[in-house]
């Protein structure tokens, strides 16, 4: 948990629950300076799906999305008929930052 947290910990402190709060495997927090957080919760041994995908969650057209714990260029994602996609790149699957939950951070355009 502390190493989750050492590598996420921006997703959970100094944040506050952000509607819908949670859908299936996803959590929702929003931060002090207005980035949004998604959290997917792994399952034991579960490898993270290509695409996360939710209806009651949209970012703002421009948002960058970026996984907590890696530095990789930022994630493509759309919105289309009522879903938010996010697209996993295979090199990100392969090697998640932590084998618990992996954090989405979602910042507004500027």
């Amino acid at each position: 948990m502390g190493e989750w947290l050492k590598i996420n910990g921006e997703a959970i402190y100094s944040t506050r629950v952000l509607e819908p709060y949670s859908e299936g495997k996803l959590r929702f927090t929003h931060g002090k300076d207005g980035s949004d957080y998604i959290i997917y919760l792994l399952d034991e041994n579960e490898n993270i799906p290509a695409e996360i995908v939710t209806e009651k969650y949209s970012p703002e057209k421009g948002s960058k999305i970026n996984v907590l714990g890696k530095k990789t260029v930022p994630l493509k994602w759309q919105t289309a008929g009522g879903k938010f996609k996010i697209m996993i790149p295979e090199d990100i699957r392969k090697s998640l930052p932590s084998p618990y939950a992996v954090t989405f951070k979602i910042s507004k355009p500027r």
